[in-house]
Order: structure tokens, then sequence, then C-alpha cells
């Protein structure tokens, strides 16, 4: 329960919503209010497209390996405040505190993705999406996917990712 606010106790509410002890400190009848709390949708996903293989020299991981432990890091977090999770091209989303692992173990089975946008349609409107990648695919096909995730009010969070031999380009 998280206590927002009292206010005043009006004709037609539920008598069961009195807060009695507040109540009890004048002549009014308080309701007891509470945040109102909805588990939100997060999707997430890390770019699978071959640009995203490299890994210099002076690198310890791929850019994709990098974005995987990246997107599972978020869904341990998304699945630990009780969000829902989904991985975009991996079913449905995963209420539960165990998301994280059971999203790894998925992600174990999907197939060797060959280009920078997953199909998006599963997605609803007022979800997240969280899309880690080096975005060096066409700019103009980058900039359709935002524009159509926009329009059917979902929002987007881009990580970019490179590598240190990326950063000085």
């Amino acid at each position: 329960e998280n206590f927002w606010q009292f206010r005043p106790f009006t004709e037609g509410e539920n008598p069961a919503r009195i807060d009695w002890r507040r109540s009890a400190r004048d002549e009014n009848l308080y309701l007891r209010d509470r945040e109102w709390e909805a588990v939100h949708t997060v999707w997430l996903w890390a770019d699978g497209s071959p640009s995203m293989r490299y890994r210099s020299g002076t690198a310890q991981t791929s850019k994709q390996e990098r974005a995987l432990v990246l997107a599972l890091a978020m869904a341990e977090v998304l699945a630990r405040s009780g969000e829902r999770m989904g991985y975009v091209g991996a079913g449905a989303p995963i209420p539960h505190r165990q998301a994280a692992q059971r999203l790894a173990e998925k992600l174990t089975r999907l197939p060797t993705q060959s280009t920078h946008w997953p199909e998006m349609i599963s997605l609803k409107p007022h979800s997240d999406v969280v899309i880690t990648s080096d975005f060096l695919g066409p700019l103009k096909d980058t900039l359709e996917q935002i524009d159509a995730l926009a329009s059917r009010r979902i929002r987007g969070h881009l990580v970019h990712i490179i590598d240190p031999a990326e950063e000085s380009f």
C-alpha cells in the first residue's frame, strides 16, 4: 500500500474505504487514497545484425555481447520492480520475478538475426521499448522505425553501443 493522501468522504463512495483513525480527529469522514500502481510493459531488444558482432583488438567483448548483457541487466531490474517485460520477437511479456532468467533461456533458442530491426507489431500502445544497437544501419530505416513506434503511442529509448575503436570515428 502506498499512501497518497486523505480526502473528504463524499456520498456514494464505498464506506469501507473510510480511514477511521484520521476521521476520529475531527467531525468529518476521510478516505485514504492510495497511489495507483499499474504494471507497465517494457519491451527490450538488442540488435543482432552483423555490425553488432564487431570487436576490435582493444575490446574484451563484441558489441552484441555488451548489448545482450545490458538487456538482461535491465530485465533483472524491471522484474525486481514488478514490471512486466518482454523481449521483442521472443513471445509474450513475462510478469515474474525470474523474468530475466527466463528471458536468457529464451534468447539461447532464438535464431540469429540478420536485420537491424525486428517486427514490432505485437507491441501495444502505452508500452515502452528499449532498443540497444550501434545504429549503423541506414538512417532512413532507423527514423522510419522510430516514427512508426511513436505513431502507435509507444515510448522508445535508444541505447547506443559502440566499440572503443569506434569512439574516435
